[in-house]
């Protein structure tokens, strides 16, 4: 059940990083692109610890 959320979860996120995508490349302005940028590299980070968490072995992905 767990892992199905999880999976669910990081379908979307993946979903929303979609219009970031978008807006780094053909934003109106660089501050528009790095700002994409960074959120994209945030749920990035994310996305690691729900994979992490749905095989069970958190500290594979992340190194504290």
């Amino acid at each position: 059940m767990l892992e199905q959320v999880v999976t669910a979860i990081a379908c979307a996120m993946v979903l929303l990083m979609l219009p970031l995508l978008y807006r780094s490349v053909v934003g109106p302005t660089i501050i528009d692109r790095m700002i994409g940028l960074n959120v994209i590299g945030a749920k990035a980070t994310v996305l690691l610890l729900l994979i992490g968490i749905c095989y069970g072995r958190l500290d594979m992905f992340v190194d504290l």
